[in-house]
């Protein structure tokens, strides 16, 4: 499966219908760029919500996972106003290549 969101818009999944895997848990993952572009533009902050299935059938909340990250170049006008992350927000978070990147997060 495939999903996309852009502007923070309605969340498109694709080939959700296609897939006979049954998922008994999942991982929905949120990250927060500096901008578009994966060649100048950096990470300001990961977020993660575990999914497990529960005897019901359906998918409960198992876990959470969020971190800023301080991508070490300026947060742009419109980045900040897109994210609501501030350079103040940053400042004390990690970088891409320090914990709690390089281990298994905490979930809370």
């Amino acid at each position: 499966m495939e999903g996309y969101l852009v502007d923070d818009g309605n969340c498109i999944a694709y080939h959700l219908e296609d897939s006979d895997i049954s998922l008994d848990r999942f991982l929905a993952l949120d990250v927060e760029t500096t901008g578009l572009d994966c060649t100048q533009d950096g990470i300001l902050e990961i977020a993660a919500i575990r999914f497990e299935k529960g005897e019901d059938g359906e998918y409960h909340e198992a876990g959470t996972f969020t971190t800023m990250v301080n991508p070490g170049v300026e947060i742009s006008p419109v980045a900040a106003e897109m994210t609501g992350i501030t350079e103040e927000m940053i400042k004390d978070a990690p970088t891409p290549f320090a914990p709690p990147f390089l281990w298994r997060p905490t979930w809370s």
